[in-house]
């Protein structure tokens, strides 16, 4: 099989759509978050505290103290607003909550679920 042929094959379309539309299996989720055997899990507070200086502040110059000494803060900190959390939903099938990123690869919202 070529690539054209392959491609054509296997492209959406609109009905393709209509006859199965794809829909999610909330049931079938994989994992958000990787595991390595044998590696320590460091449990990380799901609500940051909020930076003490404001972004547009530091933009400009201005520093702040950090708190260095709650490790774990901190990096929750630095991850959750380094992943530009916009929003929070809860799934409606499970009451899962999820949250939209701002700056995914593909540029739309997609969700980044969180237990």
């Amino acid at each position: 099989m070529t690539w054209s042929e392959y491609h054509e094959s296997t492209k959406d379309s609109l009905e393709l759509l209509k006859r199965a539309p794809h829909l999610l299996d909330w049931a079938n989720m994989p994992d958000p978050f990787r595991n390595y055997e044998g590696a320590a899990v460091l449990d990380l507070p799901a609500e940051p505290p909020a930076p003490e200086v404001p972004a547009l502040a530091v933009l400009n110059g201005v520093s702040g103290a950090t708190s260095a000494g709650d490790g774990a803060a901190f990096l929750s900190q630095l991850l959750f607003y380094s992943a530009a959390i916009s929003a929070s939903k809860r799934a409606s099938s499970t009451g899962d909550l999820y949250a939209l990123r701002v700056n995914p690869s593909s540029g739309n919202l997609h969700p980044s679920f969180t237990s």
